[in-house]
């Protein structure tokens, strides 16, 4: 009979990742714990501080991970408005634990007289 053990979350192996306006967020929360934990994902708000959990939509989604659901964050096709900090929260009942990262969005520019496909 499997023992109970609060859940952990590895750390990120970076503590801010710089992405390019378009690019694909990637994001794996490496956790472990038995009852097998349960993942939120949250994001502080940069206008009053709070975190708020990020939901599946249209250019967000969530798969398994190394067997836990929701451990891996996708969000394509990123803008500025993305940027933020990132907090993978694992529960599992008997505890909990959580790591962040810093999500940094450069817009993409345009130089004069460049070429640009229609």
């Amino acid at each position: 009979m499997p023992v109970a053990a609060a859940t952990v979350v590895k750390h990120f192996y970076e503590k801010s990742k710089v992405l390019v306006e378009g690019e694909l967020l990637h994001l794996e929360c490496r956790t472990w714990g038995y009852p097998p934990p349960q993942i939120t994902w949250t994001r502080l708000s940069r206008s009053n501080d709070s975190a708020v959990e990020i939901l599946t939509g249209e250019r967000v989604s969530f798969d398994f991970f190394e067997g836990v659901g929701n451990a891996s964050l996708k969000i394509a096709d990123v803008s500025i408005d993305d940027y933020g900090t990132y907090t993978c929260v694992a529960e599992n009942g008997i505890g909990n634990d959580s790591e962040t990262i810093l999500i940094r969005v450069k817009g993409m520019t345009t130089l004069p007289g460049s070429l640009q496909l229609c």
